[in-house]
This record gives structure tokens, sequence and C-alpha cells, in this order.
């Protein structure tokens, strides 16, 4: 008579052994997958990419006096040319450049970037000539203002006590003698004396820079 065949328990011996096989094939694909991800090399950002920050802002110098005329929304007139009177670098991958033709002068904010090969690309030049430059003092939370909200009080010929409502926005640049920075308002003072040029619509004045007054 056939013995009929019953399969073998399944020992917790096995079952442990199976358990402690898994979890070493996890834990070493986890540890090579994070060796593989930590060992690979890192993207900088492109304008950190063309060596020191000091030789990444001379190339970057170089480039824009020797293509200001290119890189000019505006054109020089009267038959002059166009020549960079100076340029203040901020905020890696920003500068502010002061040029003119000998008849006008004119301001604009530059962002760059520059790779490994050292080669610079210009990737924004905005010129910041609005409607609006006049020189004053900073004020806020007086009567008739709104709250929490920095005016310039300034003056025209006759026409003393006027204010405008600033706004600013990312592009806004504060300039205090050879340095510029983006505008952080929340560092003003009462009575500040600055030059503000800018876009005045109504009553509110968009900011585009904002220079300290000595």
């Amino acid at each position: 008579m056939d013995q009929k065949q019953y399969p073998k328990p399944h020992t917790p011996t096995a079952t442990i052994l199976s358990v402690i096989i898994a979890v070493g094939v996890i834990v070493g694909g986890a540890y090579a997958y994070e060796k593989f991800i930590l060992d690979k090399p890192q993207e900088q950002p492109a304008s950190l990419t063309g060596g020191d920050e000091n030789t990444i802002r001379s190339n970057v110098e170089n480039y824009i006096r020797n293509n200001i005329s290119n890189l000019s929304e505006e054109k020089a007139v009267l038959g002059g040319t166009f020549y960079v009177t100076k340029i203040i670098f901020f905020d890696s991958g920003r500068a502010l450049v002061n040029y003119e033709d000998g008849h006008i002068a004119l301001v604009a904010l530059t962002k760059y970037s520059v790779g490994n090969d050292q080669k610079v690309n210009i990737t924004s030049f905005k010129n910041l000539s609005g409607n609006f430059e006049r020189t004053g003092n900073l004020t806020k939370d007086n009567p008739g203002q709104k709250a929490n909200t920095w005016y310039l009080v300034y003056e025209k010929t006759g026409q003393p006590g006027l204010s405008a409502e600033l706004v600013f926005n990312q592009d806004s640049v504060c300039v205090n003698g050879d340095s510029a920075e983006l505008c952080r308002p929340s560092e003003f003072k009462t009575g500040d004396r600055v030059k503000v040029t800018g876009q005045l619509t109504g009553n509110k004045l968009d900011v585009m820079t904002m220079t300290t007054v000595e």
C-alpha cells in the first residue's frame, strides 16, 4: 500500500534565513544607490562654473565693456559712442552697469552666466530708465499714508511736500557707494535721504534704483 506523502512543514529557521537574505539585498541596494548619488558630480549654477568669482567678474566686465553698444536697448545719440563708466557686481549673477555716450547717461541691470569654457552669456540687459528721478526722504506710517508702506517725500520747484508710494519688486536695486543689492525694505530707516529712479503711475512709484545720498 502506497504511503501518502505530505509536504514538509516550513521551519522557523528557514523563514528567518529568508528574511535576513531579503533585508541584506534591500540594504545593499540602498547603499549602492546612495553612494552613486553622493559620488555623482553636482551641477553648479551656470554663473559659478567659469572659475573663481574674481575671474568670472573680470570676464563679464570685459565682455560688457567691449559689447555695450550692442547690449544697450537705447541707441547712442548725436554721433556719440557708448562707454561703460562703472559696473557694480552683486547677488552672484547680476550687475548694475552705468554707461554713457557723452550726451546721455544710462543705467542697466544685467544678468549673466559663465560656463566651464569661460564663455560669457548675458541673459538679460534691462535699462532702468523710467519717467521719474528725484531725491527726497523716506517716510513711513505718517498721517494719510498706507500703514507699513514706504513713501518718498520730495519737492519740485514751487511744489513742496510731494510724496509717492514706493513699490519694490524682485529687480529693485539699492545702491550705497560702490556696493549694491536687491532692495530690502525691512532695513530702511525713516528719514533716510535717497535718490529714486523708477516709473511713476498716479501716486505709485515702481522703484528701479534707490541710491543712498550722503
